[in-house]
């Protein structure tokens, strides 16, 4: 039998040879009895945080202790990246001049998107677009055929029909006035 101590109260205690060897090799601690093994265990102490902006005061138990305490990982980041720091991001804004977006990369646009919809940044390229398609088709073009550039055309106009009157065409009716508002009118055929 050998003396050990222990972690807790200090307290002196015998245990067999095999059995401090063993705790010795998994690194574990001598306890006197349960109770002294949940009190330690459970044991908080009040730390202050290492992050200077921060100073908070958190509790943490003994086995946690580190070399560096921080209430949180985005005070260890923090205080890591002010002593570390590895680059410093230069940020653009992106190519398209209606989307004041700003991006860290080493292309023009921010997205794929953005380089998509660059091709109709202006509202006259988008007016243009629309009379060559009712010059082509002879009727008032529907929204569902300019998908590609709806997002543009809603930021400039405000929806699809004030693009049309913009163009100089008749908008569509909507579905809403197809229900309830009936036009009448004369066919080329001449019946009402």
């Amino acid at each position: 039998m050998i003396s050990v101590k222990c972690r807790q109260c200090n307290k002196a205690i015998l245990k067999e040879l095999r059995r401090v060897n063993e705790n010795l090799k998994l690194r574990n601690n001598f306890y006197c009895s349960r109770r002294c093994q949940y009190e330690y265990q459970t044991l908080k102490k009040e730390i202050t945080c290492e992050n200077i902006e921060c100073g908070k005061l958190f509790l943490r138990r003994p086995k946690a202790y580190s070399t560096h305490n921080y209430c949180s990982r985005s005070c260890a980041i923090h205080v890591n990246n002010s002593k570390f720091p590895k680059r410093e991001s230069i940020f653009k804004i992106c190519a398209n001049k209606y989307y004041f977006k700003k991006f860290n990369s080493k292309v023009k646009y921010c997205s794929m998107e953005c380089l998509r919809l660059s091709k109709w940044h202006t509202p006259s390229k988008i007016l243009e677009v629309i009379k060559e398609a009712y010059d082509k088709t002879g009727r008032t073009p529907s929204r569902r055929e300019f998908e590609k550039i709806s997002k543009p055309l809603i930021r400039f106009f405000g929806s699809w029909n004030n693009a049309l009157i913009a163009a100089g065409l008749t908008p569509n009716r909507s579905h809403s006035q197809r229900m309830y508002r009936r036009v009448n009118t004369t066919a080329q055929d001449g019946h009402r």
